[in-house]
């Protein structure tokens, strides 16, 4: 008895088809390589058949790789930092972005010590990222692309050295763009036969107390 009131409800079950929320997403990225970079980044808007867009929210990730080369020219031992930062200015016609620069990555050498007339090199990255949700709209639906405009501008520096000092730096730098849709998905349509498999289920359940009865 209790597996047809089993095989009743999952007939049941098959029956019923509501609407679930689900997501997608999509990324489209430039790889590290020399600075300046700039171009633009591309990924697909939401396939309407997959069903009603709820929500999107995209992601910017910039990264860099330096190679920052400093040398001690004066007459004592000097201690400080060597850094190189890349702004990243990206636009979107249909995203909210922040003012220029939209941000930025910065590479360190932490603290280094160096003796006069030494040199030495000091491989550094970095990476940052901003993120946002905005309300869905047309502008994100249909078979184009939402894109993704960007450009850099690098800098490099020192602090706290003191004396004279020469810093030289070589820069990759990387750029990623991610969007999620959040949507919430079609509901299958019920087959022709589902009726009859209801009543079937129905029919067996049925039949199954009848003998239950005559078996008591």
């Amino acid at each position: 008895m209790r597996n047809l009131v089993l095989s009743a409800f999952a007939a049941g079950a098959l029956l019923a088809s509501p609407a679930q929320a689900a997501t997608v997403s999509f990324t489209d990225m430039l790889a590290l390589q020399d600075v300046e970079i700039s171009g633009t980044l591309s990924v697909p808007q939401f396939d309407p058949s997959l069903g009603t867009l709820t929500g999107v929210t995209f992601t910017i990730t910039g990264a860099i790789a330096s190679i920052l080369g400093v040398t001690n020219s004066g007459t004592n031992t000097i201690t400080g930092a060597a850094t190189t930062t890349v702004d990243f200015d990206v636009s979107s016609p249909v995203l909210s972005l922040p003012a220029m620069p939209d941000f930025s990555v910065v590479g360190s050498t932490g603290l280094v010590t160096l003796g006069v007339g030494e040199s030495a090199l000091f491989p550094v990255t970095g990476m940052n990222s901003i993120s946002d949700s905005v309300a869905p709209s047309a502008a994100f639906i249909g078979g184009g692309t939402v894109d993704l405009m960007f450009m850099t501008s690098t800098s490099f520096g020192g602090s706290g050295f003191g004396g004279d000092i020469i810093i030289s730096q070589a820069t990759d730098a990387g750029i990623m763009f991610e969007i999620e849709y959040t949507f919430d998905a079609v509901a299958i349509p019920l087959p022709a036969t589902a009726p009859l498999l209801a009543a079937a289920a129905g029919m067996f359940l049925f039949v199954g107390r009848r003998r239950a009865r005559r078996l008591s």
